[in-house]
């Protein structure tokens, strides 16, 4: 059957949509993925989506995962200051926690201020055992932060 409506131009035209669309598509299934916790709390569940892309140690206390579930919450709500207090306090009660000092580089990145960001990257990755995507994520941090 033929469409008179589809002339060359107009094809060329929808198969550059195509491509463009399909792209898109691959672009946000692939690149865009964060680590999403499903958390439950006593009153309701939720989903938290980290600010890290890699999960979270599962031998971290309860206080600590909850304090940076709220950060999490609070960066992506563009509460940024109370995300660093929230982290700020987290890192008072249990300062060994690289998830923590990882958390305060990405925020301070995602702010420009790179020389902050190095900082709190090099302080987690002091506290890193044995977690190697949390250290190849603090490495490409500092390398970004320094290349800038």
């Amino acid at each position: 059957m033929y469409i008179g409506w589809i002339t060359q131009p107009n094809k060329t035209i929808l198969q550059l949509a195509t491509v463009l669309l399909l792209s898109l598509v691959l672009f946000y299934s692939a690149g865009c993925s964060r680590n999403v916790t499903t958390s439950m709390d006593a009153s309701s569940d939720y989903e938290v989506v980290s600010m890290l892309p890699v999960p979270d140690s599962t031998q971290l206390p309860a206080v600590i995962k909850r304090l940076m579930d709220l950060a999490d919450q609070q960066y992506y709500k563009s509460k940024i200051p109370e995300a660093v207090s929230t982290l700020e306090r987290a890192i008072r009660i249990k300062p060994h926690y690289p998830e923590i000092w990882a958390r305060m580089a990405f925020v301070y990145s995602s702010l420009g201020e790179f020389g902050r960001s190095i900082k709190f990257a090099e302080r987690s990755n002091t506290y890193l055992s044995n977690n190697h995507p949390l250290k190849q994520f603090n490495d490409e941090l500092i390398a970004s932060a320094k290349g800038k």
